[in-house]
């Protein structure tokens, strides 16, 4: 009673408010995929995202680790067959400003996402959820061009 996580950089987003400064907000999608047939539901308590930020002079060139934005923690989720989840992850100012920073040094900016959390599987022939599986994964995002995501 498993099931299989893909988590995928989904994009960014800038969200202004009046009288605020800009936010933006780091998208990661978490798609799941069941490896039986009485799976019917995944309960995920919370997701924690531990976000870096890294500069290279290229694709090919060496990332130098610039600092953290921080860790971040998802509300509950829950999954129906077949569902994927768009999860924002907010950054804060100072940091969006170093991510600026990298790019009018016309370096690569590239975050790295790792994602801890639990998960348990509802077996709906057995009518009970399955103990708590442990869940890591790492998305990392090279921006503007070219992404890797690895388990």
């Amino acid at each position: 009673m498993t099931a299989e996580f893909e988590l995928s950089y989904a994009g960014a987003s800038i969200k202004e408010y009046i009288g605020e400064v800009p936010r933006l907000d780091v998208r990661v999608n978490v798609r799941i995929t069941y490896k039986d047939e009485e799976t019917k539901y995944v309960y995920i308590p919370q997701l924690n995202f531990e976000v870096d930020l890294f500069s290279a002079e290229s694709l090919r060139g060496g990332f130098e680790r610039i600092g953290s934005f921080g860790v971040f923690h998802s509300a509950s989720l829950f999954f129906d067959r077949d569902k994927s989840v768009v999860v924002p992850i907010p950054i804060n100012t100072k940091k969006f400003e170093e991510m600026q920073k990298i790019r009018v040094a016309e370096k690569m900016v590239s975050l790295r996402i790792v994602t801890e959390g639990s998960y348990s599987t509802y077996n709906d022939a057995a009518k009970q959820y399955s103990r708590f599986y442990p869940l890591k994964y790492t998305v990392m995002k090279n921006m503007p061009d070219g992404s890797k995501s690895s388990r």
